[in-house]
């Protein structure tokens, strides 16, 4: 695999002469508001640089929004959504840890 340099669609050039495989880009994404805010940003920059990443969303953001990140994120191989809990509920705040 090539280095960022060599593979930028638009023709220019990326900084840093690094192999690709030494970059692993995964988002956390919490918030429905927020993530549809970021994910255009960031749809833009990893297709512009053709580098890959995982999305990792809640399943109460995928309720809330999931068709709308979808629209967003496309069929895209450059993009990979995981599950990641549904909520992020605190133990802390839980009757039975306390």
């Amino acid at each position: 695999m090539g280095c960022w340099e060599e593979r930028c669609k638009d023709g220019g050039t990326f900084p840093w002469r690094i192999p690709m495989t030494h970059y692993i880009f995964a988002y956390d994404l919490e918030h429905a508001d927020l993530c549809l805010k970021a994910a255009p940003v960031l749809v833009r920059w990893h297709e512009r640089y053709e580098v890959p990443a995982t999305f990792f969303l809640l399943g109460r953001v995928l309720e809330q929004r999931g068709k709308e990140l979808r629209a967003i994120l496309g069929d895209s191989p450059l993009f990979d959504l995981q599950s990641h809990t549904y909520s992020h509920r605190m133990l802390r705040d839980n009757r039975m840890h306390g």
